[in-house]
């Protein structure tokens, strides 16, 4: 665990801090191609406090873009959840195309939210 974390948390284990830790530069990674807007103000958001912290450095850039992605999955998630409701209900049809009943099943943005990933396409709409 680097020194900057271990002196964050009171160095929870007492061992001596390794003062010959090798050092990166601690200026903010480049934001990585392909993050959507909301991954971007969240990179904006996150990125100077956690170089304020000293615990950002030029080599956490996949590390913190991964996060920012994540975060706007949920983001995006949570969105889907209130607008279409945790529930949601799908025609059935029969061979001649024809509606024949109702079936309910869970959205599967909450699925996003539990996994984390991008499993399934989340109802924007």
């Amino acid at each position: 665990m680097p020194n900057a974390i271990k002196e964050l948390t009171g160095n929870p284990g007492k061992r001596p801090l390794n003062h010959d830790e090798p050092q990166t530069a601690h200026r903010e990674p480049e934001i990585p191609r392909g993050l959507d807007a909301a991954a971007r103000r969240e990179w904006r958001r996150i990125g100077p406090e956690l170089l304020d912290l000293g615990v950002l450095s030029t080599v956490d850039g996949a590390a913190l873009g991964a996060y920012c992605s994540a975060y706007s999955l949920w983001i995006k998630a949570e969105k889907a959840i209130r607008r279409k409701g945790l529930l949601l209900e799908e025609a059935i049809f029969d061979k001649r195309g024809e509606v024949v009943g109702t079936k309910t099943r869970r959205n599967p943005a909450i699925r996003d939210i539990d996994r984390g990933d991008e499993g399934d396409e989340i109802l924007l709409d």
